[in-house]
């Protein structure tokens, strides 16, 4: 039976976490398959999904290299993980899994096809080590248009496809307005304001929060919105810590609601007035696409 190892950074509320736990579970029924992170679960949601992978059956192996000094070794812990198990196909995900894989490929005695998911539509720096990065995955795969875009940029188009991210459509809910005033009480959020959601990931990169919560506060602030509106922030990370602690600052705390890690995404997306997603970077959010067919 074909052999497949899906690798990425860690577990977490990220959308590509999530795609990527869904993926492994749908393929083993297909084939044997195993989830690797380097980094281990990073909140909460990982937590959740890692159990998810357990319940079933889908083995996970966390190397827990969750600090930079431990992400020295990840390469040959990869290269040894691969040498034991010989998987067929290695399906790799995030820029820096990526270059985990290719490192441990100089050191890994057994060969295997290697591809790629790109989630965002980033563009790698140009280094000498990402060129031949490159070349070693045989096949590109764009989550979006714009994924795309970004690696024909690099001169990787033929070697690229675009395969858009997929939901569940038994998950979408359409309310009436009176249900949608419900379903807001039932939640906490104050009826008589405008419901902006927000669904993403908190971790807090070298360049910001990616899906940009710190940009809707501050918003909510200069435009003088905080007395008409109410955002629900829906994810956990990092950085969450620090957005509390600015909606304090700004004087908007009031107006603001961190949830957290919650199973009933679907409700507050169900109820919803406005979706924000001011990304600073992104491929095709798969919180969007749920809002769209609500609508």
């Amino acid at each position: 039976m074909l052999k497949v190892l899906q690798v990425i950074n860690s577990l977490s509320s990220g959308g590509a976490e999530v795609f990527v736990t869904q993926l492994v579970n749908a393929l083993s029924s297909q084939c044997e398959v195993k989830l690797l992170s380097y980094a281990g679960e990073l909140d909460q949601k990982g937590v959740s999904l890692k159990e998810y992978l357990k319940q079933n059956d889908v083995q996970y192996i966390s190397l827990n290299a969750n600090s930079e000094f431990k992400r020295l070794s990840a390469p040959l812990r990869i290269a040894s993980v691969i040498d034991e198990w010989k998987p067929d196909i290695l399906h790799v995900h995030m820029i820096r899994s990526e270059q985990f894989v290719f490192l441990s490929s100089l050191v890994s005695r057994h060969k295997y096809k290697a591809i790629r998911t790109k989630h965002d539509e980033r563009i790698y720096p140009a280094f000498v080590m990402n060129r031949f990065m490159h070349r070693f995955y045989s096949r590109n795969i764009a989550c979006s248009d714009s994924a795309f875009r970004a690696l024909a940029s690099m001169g990787l188009a033929d070697r690229s496809v675009i395969i858009k991210n997929g939901i569940e459509l038994g998950l979408i809910k359409k309310l009436g307005d009176e249900e949608k005033l419900e379903m807001k009480k039932r939640l906490g959020i104050p009826v008589d304001k405008t419901l902006l959601l927000n669904i993403g990931s908190m971790q807090l990169e070298r360049t910001g929060f990616q899906k940009s919560q710190d940009l809707i506060i501050s918003a909510l602030d200069v435009g003088k919105l905080a007395d008409r509106c109410h955002v629900a922030f829906l994810g956990d990370g990092s950085g969450k810590k620090q957005l509390m602690q600015q909606s304090e600052r700004t004087g908007v705390v009031k107006s603001v609601s961190f949830k957290g890690i919650v199973s009933n995404v679907m409700d507050y997306v169900a109820c919803a007035d406005i979706m924000l997603m001011p990304s600073r970077w992104e491929g095709l959010p798969i919180a969007v696409s749920y809002t769209h067919l609500r609508a």
